[in-house]
């Protein structure tokens, strides 16, 4: 199954690094690890288009989280990145976070689902959290939001009846 989700994400990498019309794509729960990450990440940097990149449920880890944030620093179009349930913790968050600090300006603030921001200040040359940062000042300086107003980035949302 991951090798399957691996490839599939390579070869929607390919294509999401040509196409000029995709502004949202969800693979949750696809089989996707740190090498599909690898691949979707060189992809989202080229993007003209991609605003909703959804990774739910696929393991990708801090070293996905490192390739996703080369990501992010190459790009400004990404405004949500769904990372619930994908084993990331502050280290991966502090790759994240780091790839936004680089990025080029935002005129949308991201907004990140299931990633720990608590203690990622210090580690992106923010500061210390002990020396006042909070949650909301560290995503007010990285220009980035939570879906839910705690430490805990992430996100549900009913759906909708009728």
């Amino acid at each position: 199954m991951q090798q399957d989700g691996n490839r599939g994400a390579q070869a929607l990498g390919a294509a999401l690094a040509t196409t000029s019309t995709l502004t949202s794509l969800h693979l949750s729960y696809c089989g996707i690890t740190v090498a599909g990450a690898s691949h979707l990440g060189k992809s989202v940097g080229k993007s003209a288009s991609l605003a909703t990149l959804n990774l739910w449920g696929n393991d990708l880890g801090n070293s996905g989280a490192t390739a996703l944030g080369a990501a992010l620093a190459a790009t400004s179009t990404l405004t949500s990145l769904i990372l619930s349930s994908c084993g990331i913790t502050a280290a991966g968050a502090a790759h994240l976070a780091e790839g936004v600090r680089k990025g080029p300006p935002r005129r949308v603030p991201l907004t990140l689902h299931g990633v720990d921001l608590g203690r990622v200040a210090a580690q992106v040359g923010l500061g210390h959290t002990a020396c006042g940062w909070n949650t909301d000042q560290v995503l007010a300086a990285l220009n980035v939001k939570c879906a839910a107003a705690t430490p805990w980035c992430w996100h549900w949302r009913p759906r909708a009846r009728g």
